[in-house]
């Protein structure tokens, strides 16, 4: 049988189950449904009048705000065609020499009159730039004619200058002489049109494509593997002809061949939008980035959810995968909101932020400005983010046909755990290179407390757990400490390729070397503990204690390195606890040595920590 067709013999039963019955056609009628709205609501953004959608429009960037519009233009601007006819009442009140009302139409046509005429007072003094002269003379003459007829307001200041630089300035200047002082009254609509509502409909499509394949995708998916995991249906599956890939591939298509039915609408409008009336290049970037990072958070997520399901209900799984990736996308779209240059690499680390820059690209959200990082070349990070997560996603896939076929007692090994720690750091480092301007330990030391993160999970994923009770489990300590240490090196020995010799201050104070020593292993002890221990109350507690020594330790390695750089500054303490007081700085000191052992002695001695069972 060739491989083909046997990934598809794999999925084919476990599709045929999601889609089954009636399942399938609501899923295709809410599909439509979905996408429908994506229309309408591009419509409705492009074309409505209503404050809310005048809001988003300028927050896009796609018109100005009512405000700014009104100055650059000289018009006041109604919502309705009656607030409209009170404007012009109250313009020819004010033109016949009536004395004006006092209500909010007269306030907002006064307020208007006296920044113009404030307008007119700056430019009249100052020297403006050569190609400006002659709009100064204009506004000279336009003052002089409107101060024959209006009493001054008195809002003008000696010392005050026009700011002939700033282009908004200097266009609501011309509307104002262009109109010699006489605001126009218009009757809002929207800036938009047809071909702006097909562009908002390809955002809304996007935007869809992104929430199902990094939100609901991974959150289903987990949720799914917890509920195998807890009903104990994993077990009939394993002991099926399947082999452990073919399991772990059909246990992943089930979920996203829901998500699959509801997606390829939103694809087709995203991609026939972009083609028509935006940008193609970015679009299939946004449709690369959010197939390549949902395939990494959907592995993770079964991984989580099997691990979880065990002790956990499959609606807690549910609701802190929600949880955690809502999270992540509100940070990955505020960090392509306000992309710079300091932060374009996080794209390559945060697939919803990748996302979410390439769907304003195409469609041309943020107009000109530095908003979504128009300006910004954005190209090496995405493609580096999109790979990295490829590569996470297949050792994930690895590690599940392992941890459902029960194949071996490691989830991970020695190979692919090192090509994952390496794809970590290439990942951690796009998002935070070296910069002239930046302090050395704010790339090496913050990317190396990152990286802490992805190795302890390769880390757990090398220790041996299968079916093995955890009082009978031997686990290789120091081999696989060696293994987490050596990928630490190599982290270090690639960072300090990246900066100038000796600028890697850790190595520079033997007590900096030494605290980032101890971070370090114990780092790996506790994510071995945790991985193949039995997690009791004291332990989880005690799992708290062992991780404020961990961000206290990471925060002794940068204090003692910034030591080593200036050299004329004083030392901190070698337990900074002793600051505060004697008595904390003498816990710490204790916690330092305590904690190491303990985690150690819970290594070597599974069974001091395994509960009894009483039959």
């Amino acid at each position: 049988m060739s491989r083909r067709f046997s990934v598809r013999s794999a999925a084919r039963p476990f599709v045929a189950r999601a889609l089954r019955g009636p399942r399938g056609r609501r899923l295709l009628a809410l599909s439509v449904l979905l996408t429908a709205m994506s229309g309408v609501l591009g419509g409705w953004l492009a074309l409505g009048t209503g404050e809310v959608e005048r809001e988003l429009r300028a927050a896009f960037s796609l018109e100005e705000n009512t405000f700014r519009q009104e100055q650059s233009r000289f018009v006041l601007i109604a919502d309705s065609a009656d607030e409209a006819a009170a404007l012009h009442s109250e313009l020819q009140r004010r033109a016949a020499g009536l004395v004006p009302g006092y209500d909010e139409t007269a306030y907002r046509v006064q307020n208007m009159l006296d920044t113009a005429e404030l307008r007119l007072r700056q430019a009249a003094v100052g020297e403006p730039p050569r190609e400006l002269r002659g709009l100064q003379v204009e506004a000279v003459r336009t003052l002089e004619t409107w101060t024959k007829s209006h009493v001054p307001s008195g809002s003008y200041r000696t010392g005050d200058y026009f700011a002939w630089y700033d282009a908004d300035e200097v266009r609501a200047l011309r509307s104002a002489v262009a109109r010699e002082m006489t605001p126009a009254v218009e009757i809002y609509a929207s800036p938009l049109g047809p071909l702006d509502a097909l562009r908002m409909a390809g955002v809304f499509a996007g935007g869809a494509l992104i929430l199902l394949l990094l939100l609901a995708a991974p959150v289903l998916a987990g949720t799914q593997m917890a509920q195998e995991t807890h009903e104990n249906t994993l077990q009939p599956l394993a002991g099926s002809a399947m082999r452990a890939p073919e399991l772990a591939i059909g246990l992943t298509a089930g979920p996203l061949a829901v998500v699959g039915v509801l997606a390829a609408p939103q694809l087709l409008l995203l991609l026939a939008a972009a083609a028509a009336v935006g940008h193609v290049g970015p679009a299939l970037a946004l449709v690369a980035v959010t197939m390549a990072g949902g395939a990494f958070l959907i592995l993770l997520a079964q991984l989580a959810g099997l691990a979880l399901g065990k002790v956990r209900s499959p609606g807690l799984v549910a609701g802190g995968l929600a949880g955690i990736l809502s999270i992540l996308g509100g940070i990955g779209v505020a960090l392509a909101a306000e992309m710079s240059q300091r932060t374009a690499g996080t794209l390559a680390l945060l697939p919803q932020a990748a996302a979410s820059h390439s769907l304003a690209q195409a469609f041309g959200l943020g107009g000109e400005g530095p908003a979504f990082g128009a300006e910004i070349d954005t190209t090496m990070p995405v493609i580096v983010g999109a790979l990295g997560m490829l590569t996470l996603a297949y050792l994930g896939l690895r590690a599940l046909a392992r941890r459902v076929g029960n194949t071996d007692l490691v989830t991970l090994r020695g190979g692919e755990a090192l090509v994952g720690a390496i794809a970590a750091m290439v990942l951690v480092t796009t998002a935070n290179p070296p910069l002239d301007e930046w302090r050395s330990e704010e790339f090496y030391l913050l990317n190396l407390g990152m990286l802490s993160i992805p190795l302890a999970i390769l880390l757990m994923m090398r220790a041996p757990t299968g079916d093995v009770p955890p009082a009978l489990r031997r686990t290789p300590v120091g081999p696989l400490v060696g293994e987490f240490m050596a990928w630490a090196a190599l982290y270090l020995a690639l960072a300090a390729t990246m900066l100038p010799h000796g600028a890697m201050h850790v190595f520079g104070h033997p007590i900096a070397f030494l605290y980032a020593l101890w971070f370090l292993v114990v780092t790996a002890l506790l994510s071995l503990r945790v991985a193949v221990a039995p997690m009791t109350f004291a332990s989880r507690l005690w799992t708290m204690v062992c991780m404020v020594m961990l961000a206290i330790a990471f925060g002794e390695t940068a204090a003692w390195s910034r030591s080593a750089e200036n050299l004329y500054s004083s030392n901190p303490s070698v337990f900074a606890l002793t600051e505060l007081s004697p008595l904390l700085g003498f816990v710490q000191a204790a916690l330092t040595i305590a904690v190491p052992w303990t985690l150690l002695r819970a290594l070597r001695r599974p069974a001091s920590v395994a509960p009894v069972t009483v039959e």
